[in-house]
């Protein structure tokens, strides 16, 4: 996604759906001074659900850790 661009919850988990097993996933959340909660919801499902795909996630300052 680009810098600056609208994302919700449909989009992202339309975008999710686009992830292949055995992928690995980069998830940085540096620099947008805001994430909605209903993202950073998607995201936690998602990550949680990473390791039925066989997906590896990293996770890049979530929560702001």
């Amino acid at each position: 996604m680009n810098d600056g661009s609208f994302l919700n919850r449909v989009s992202l988990r339309q975008f999710i759906l686009l992830i292949g097993q055995d992928s690995m996933v980069t998830i940085d959340e540096q620099k947008p001074p805001f994430i909605d909660h209903d993202i950073l919801e998607t995201l936690d499902d998602f990550i949680v659900a990473a390791t039925d795909s066989n997906l590896s996630v990293e996770v890049i300052e979530l929560y702001g850790k």
